[in-house]
């Protein structure tokens, strides 16, 4: 840990759950990330979440998966059933907060024979103790399996020995937030043109900022999108420089009844955010 201005940054390996539990399948969604797999009849298979870097103690649950299937045993000629035995390994590698380059183990088993399932929570503690501001470094990440599977017999076609790796990338990111954008005026004559603006926000989390609540800098981009009433198919309107204090705006031609929203894509630090909708009519 390094004391900066009061304030500890911590890696997410220091925080991640030493309690394994098996539970059912974690359930897909758009913060969930899967890789897959095979060889020799051996599969192994990742998912994992983003998290969300806040300030407070909190709890990830479900946070990664690791399930390794493995084929059935071997009838041996001696008369022997011999199972398959294998080693996993779950590693993150990326960014500092996940162990850099070389990576930090946050699962190792070893003199596997059955497929398995294991899945970790992890619990982050991002509190002001003691007089000082804990948080977690924010950055991306990669999830990365490995799988040494073998398995030797008397009889040939028995033996097996592979060693099978795959990984699943994820981010640790601060969120961010986009105002509902306000038209100007909300109804034109058709073909003429009103003033679209909005601010973005983001929380900026760094050695002197404690998930402070900060505009997106200058620069940032966000996509202009919009669709016609009665359609719900969204439809890229060009992109949008944010100027100072966050804030951004467009000018657009209303050819009928439209509505618009912006997009930020995001950054390896800050999640990103779809605006709300707002309408201009036409007349």
């Amino acid at each position: 840990m390094r004391l900066v201005n009061r304030a500890v940054s911590g890696a997410l390996t220091a925080a991640l759950a030493v309690g394994i539990v098996t539970v059912p399948a974690v359930v897909a969604d758009a913060s969930t990330h899967t890789a897959t797999k095979s060889a020799s009849g051996v599969t192994v298979a990742v998912s994992v979440l983003d998290v969300p870097n806040k300030a407070g103690k909190y709890t990830v649950s479900n946070w990664a998966k690791v399930s390794v299937s493995i084929p059935a045993a071997f009838k041996d000629s001696n008369g022997k059933s011999v199972p398959v035995s294998y080693s996993v390994e779950l590693r993150t590698v990326g960014d500092a907060t996940c162990g850099g380059s070389t990576g930090t183990t946050v699962l190792y088993k070893y003199s596997q024979t059955k497929s398995a399932t294991w899945t970790l929570p992890l619990t982050l503690d991002n509190t002001k103790r003691s007089g000082i501001s804990h948080y977690t470094q924010s950055g991306q990440c990669s999830l990365h399996a490995e799988v040494e599977a073998y398995r030797y017999t008397v009889a040939n076609g028995g033996d097996l020995d592979a060693t099978v790796t795959t990984a699943a990338t994820f981010g640790v990111r601060s969120a961010s937030s986009l105002s509902k954008p306000v038209a100007s005026p909300t109804r034109v004559v058709r073909n003429h043109t009103t003033k679209i603006t909005g601010t973005g926000t983001y929380t900026r989390v760094d050695q002197s900022h404690y998930y402070t609540r900060s505009y997106l800098p200058a620069g940032s981009k966000l996509s202009f999108q919009y669709h016609a009433a009665g359609s719900s198919t969204w439809r890229y309107g060009g992109t949008i420089v944010v100027g100072s204090s966050g804030r951004w705006t467009k000018a657009v031609k209303v050819t009928g009844t439209t509505f618009y929203r912006v997009v930020y894509a995001g950054t390896r630090t800050v999640a990103g955010y779809s605006s709300l909708a707002t309408s201009v009519g036409a007349y």
